[in-house]
């Protein structure tokens, strides 16, 4: 009954679009005759299964005659074809339409049914998300099935029929493809790899005689520098040391003060270490910042003195060992603590 139903109306839709006003142009009695029927035998194939007749059909009348029934039936062949991505605009194209003759009645519950159907539709869409590497996404030309991909949306959504896809990028020369399978409602990532950007001198490519040379004396004045400045990589991680301790010792006390100011607040509630229900909420509060303010205090304590340790014990150069003889100064490093702040600071020989 059903079905009956819906090829009856399928027929009035058809017929009413001989008096419609959404044409796309001025046609004669002829043409619009024709249209009409196109569209019943698009419709009929769409009952019968045969959806690419019906939607090479409903298509071709559609064209002659914007009427929203032909849009809407050519909407539903397009989703039973799987080229959801067409379906979804054609509906919302219907939807635009206006009508102010012929069948008001049937063709603007067309477009109300093309809204509705359109709205379950969507969330069906599958996406791919193109990003670059190696390359100025700006400058690569991306093709999905062939279909250019503006450089505007690269890394941003954009919907694609479901099933398989070949993505083509190409960045001056050098060109990468990548196949991809992605299934209704589908999010999928997709990267295209490239060696370097345009124009950029491959790593592996010799170097010239004088770039050679001057590679040679850089690692010499390198080796040079190194072996004249012993024990600065251990300077560098007792300098790193310190500033953790630092960071430790700023979180002890800055939780240890919220703690001190939770307590105050449920003191009224608690005695001999029983609370009040309306004070365990705090009461938790107050044993998690006292816990993190402990953490805090060992670890930045550790680290502080990991710091010191190691710039104390640091080998010096022999410029350095001369002028600790001369002013025969032990080395001056403290760490300082205040109200919600921390710092090092100090002095080596």
């Amino acid at each position: 009954m059903k079905h009956r139903a819906r090829t009856v109306f399928a027929f009035v839709a058809c017929l009413s679009i001989a008096s419609a006003s959404q044409a796309a142009a001025p046609q004669d009695d002829a043409s619009r005759a024709a249209a009409r029927n196109l569209g019943y035998q698009g419709v009929e194939a769409f009952q019968k299964g045969d959806y690419r007749t019906a939607s090479d059909k409903l298509e071709r009348a559609y064209q002659v005659v914007r009427a929203p029934s032909l849009g809407l039936w050519s909407a539903r062949a397009l989703v039973k074809l799987g080229r959801l991505v067409e379906a979804a605009e054609r509906y919302l194209e219907v939807t635009r339409l206006e009508v102010t003759s012929g069948e008001v009645a049937v063709q603007k519950q067309a477009i109300a049914d093309s809204a509705k159907e359109r709205d379950a539709l969507l969330p069906r869409l599958p996406n791919l998300i193109i990003s670059i590497e190696g390359a100025d996404a700006g400058a690569v030309s991306v093709t999905i099935d062939g279909a250019e991909v503006p450089s505007a949306l690269i890394g941003e959504k954009r919907p694609v029929n479901p099933g398989r896809h070949k993505l083509h990028g190409k960045s001056g020369s050098e060109v990468a493809e990548q196949e991809v399978s992605i299934a209704e409602s589908e999010t999928k990532p997709i990267t295209l790899r490239f060696k370097g950007a345009p124009g950029e001198e491959p790593a592996h490519r010799a170097p010239s005689g004088a770039s050679t040379r001057a590679a040679a004396a850089g690692a010499v004045d390198g080796e040079s520098t190194a072996s004249s400045r012993p024990g600065s990589g251990q300077r560098t991680v007792g300098w790193i040391a310190l500033g953790v301790g630092a960071v430790g010792i700023s979180v002890g006390a800055v939780t240890g003060l919220m703690a001190m100011s939770k307590k105050s607040s449920i003191d009224e509630f608690c005695r001999d270490n029983q609370c009040l229900p309306p004070a365990h909420d705090d009461v938790d509060a107050y044993n998690s910042l006292r816990t993190v303010s402990t953490i805090g205090f060992v670890a930045g304590l550790v680290g502080a003195a990991a710091g010191v340790t190691l710039l104390v014990t640091a080998p010096r150069s022999a410029p350095e060992t001369a002028r600790a003889r001369r002013h025969d100064a032990p080395p001056r490093v403290a760490v300082w603590l205040g109200v919600g702040s921390v710092g090092v600071k100090g002095a080596l020989p």
